[in-house]
């Protein structure tokens, strides 16, 4: 188990700011089992700029290996 605050730490660079931007303080000391569950769980992703397709695929590609 990890914050949401180290696993997105270990997103790529700019992954990482724009998600670490959008989730709510309070959120980032709340323990999760995995990279992808702490994504899910961080911010509302429909109420980005990237919007919530955009952050599905991000989801989606942790899940198939192909980020981090």
């Amino acid at each position: 188990m990890k914050t949401i605050k180290e696993w997105l730490q270990e997103l790529p660079e700019e992954l990482r700011e724009k998600a670490l931007g959008y989730t709510h303080e309070e959120l980032l000391d709340i323990e999760i089992s995995s990279l992808r569950g702490a994504l899910y769980g961080a911010f509302a992703w429909e109420e980005t700029p990237e919007g919530h397709t955009y952050w599905c695929n991000i989801k989606n590609g942790i899940e198939e290996g192909d980020i981090c």
